[in-house]
C-alpha cells in the first residue's frame, strides 16, 4: 500500500499510455481531490508522442489565462488499476516537484481510501483496459452488507481472453 508523504500528500508512480500507439512513460503523480481534471507535464506527454484532441484556456495560479492542450490517455496505476479514456491537460508542474496531479476525473473511476493515522492510502479502479500488459496485478472490490473489502488478484498470461 502506498505511503503518505511527510506532508500528507498521496503520491503514486503512474504509467501514462497513449492508447493510439501504446507508447508509455512513467511519472510521479500527486493525488489531488481539488482538481477536476488530471494534469500532466507536457514533457511527459511529449515523450509518449500523444496527439492533443483539443485546446483550452484555463486560469493560471496567478489568475492569468493559460492555454493548455488536452489529451485522452490511459493511466496505469499498477496494482491499483488501469484507467481508460482519461481527459488529461498538459500543464508544466515542474515547480511542484511532480509530473502530474490525479484529479477527480480519474478518482471518480474508483474508490479512494486515505488512512491518516496509519499513514497509508489506497485506490481501487473500477475498470480494466483490454490492452493491459500481461501479468498484471488487479484490484478486486467486494461490497458485503455495507462493508467494502479490497484485495488483489494476480492475472497471469495475455489479455484475459
Amino acid at each position: 500500500m502506498p505511503q503518505l508523504a511527510g506532508n500528507g500528500a498521496m503520491i503514486l508512480v503512474v504509467r501514462v499510455v497513449d492508447p493510439k500507439t501504446g507508447r508509455s512513460a512513467y511519472g510521479r503523480f500527486r493525488v489531488d481531490t481539488g482538481d477536476d481534471i488530471v494534469l500532466c507535464n507536457p514533457a511527459l506527454i511529449s515523450a509518449i508522442g500523444a496527439t492533443p484532441v483539443s485546446t483550452s484556456t484555463v486560469q493560471g495560479i496567478d489568475g492569468s489565462p493559460v492555454e493548455v492542450r488536452e489529451y485522452i490517455l490511459e493511466l496505469d496505476l499498477g496494482q491499483m488499476g488501469f484507467l481508460t479514456d482519461v481527459q488529461v491537460m498538459g500543464l508544466n508542474l515542474a515547480s511542484l516537484g511532480y509530473d502530474g496531479l490525479l484529479g477527480d476525473n480519474a478518482l471518480d473511476q474508483g474508490v479512494l481510501v486515505r488512512d491518516g493515522p496509519g499513514r497509508t492510502w489506497s485506490f481501487a479502479a473500477g475498470g480494466v483496459a483490454q490492452n493491459r500488459p500481461p501479468s498484471l496485478v488487479l484490484p478486486i472490490s467486494i461490497g458485503l452488507a455495507g462493508l467494502m473489502v479490497i484485495g488483489t488478484a494476480i492475472v497471469l498470461g495475455g489479455r484475459g481472453e
